[in-house]
């Protein structure tokens, strides 16, 4: 780690830079904050894209059954899995969106 007033290498974990004394503790803290945003970004992502895969996959087993390309028991148990499948995963990641915004 640098000092970012002086530009100092900081060997260990210090408060305060040996240099020049600023505050490194701020620094630290900064960069936890960024890191959790971060990490909320990438979830609220991977819920809107698991919602469109999991969706669509239920969609185009229907339209494939409506076509006649599968069997209406083997679709309609496709459907039903999709979404099943959907709702677990969705419930799991907006669990942990919730988790991240008590730990603020």
């Amino acid at each position: 780690m640098y000092c970012p007033a002086c530009g100092t290498r900081c060997d260990q974990p210090l408060s305060y830079c040996k240099n020049c004394g600023a505050n490194l503790g701020a620094l630290r803290i900064h960069r936890e904050v960024e890191k959790a945003g971060t990490s909320i970004d990438t979830l609220v992502w991977v819920i809107v894209g698991t919602t469109i895969t999991l969706l669509g996959m239920s969609l185009g087993a229907l339209v494939v059954m409506t076509d006649g390309g599968i069997d209406a028991r083997l679709g309609s148990a496709f459907v039903i899995l999709s979404f099943v499948a959907w709702l677990v995963v969705e419930t799991v990641l907006i669990w942990r969106l919730t988790s991240f915004e008590e730990d603020w």
